[in-house]
């Protein structure tokens, strides 16, 4: 049997252009010397200098900040994920 075929409607895509930004950095200050994690339910530090630390949860909320001197310093935290900044640094930190 021969079949033929005749479309009898068409489907086009149209070409669309979404204009967009994006940030990057271009430089990072890096502080020598400072060291940001958490170990045994605590946020440990070690500061090269004298320091304003800012504790933030997930949502942006300011837990906790504090001026601190140079040196190991341990602040206890209840279980979740923080962001610390430091100077102009930012580290994100699991505490369980």
């Amino acid at each position: 049997r021969n079949l033929s075929f005749t479309p009898t409607t068409g489907y086009a895509l149209r070409n669309v252009t979404v204009p967009f930004t994006f940030t990057y950095t271009v430089g990072n200050e890096t502080i020598d010397g400072l060291r940001v994690y958490a170990a045994g339910g605590a946020l440990h530090l070690t500061l090269p200098k004298a320091e304003t630390v800012h504790i933030y949860n997930v949502e942006g909320a300011l837990v906790k900040t504090f001026a601190l001197t140079a040196g190991d310093h341990v602040q206890p935290l209840a279980d979740g994920m923080y962001l610390v900044r430091v100077g102009e640094q930012v580290r994100k930190i699991l505490v369980k």
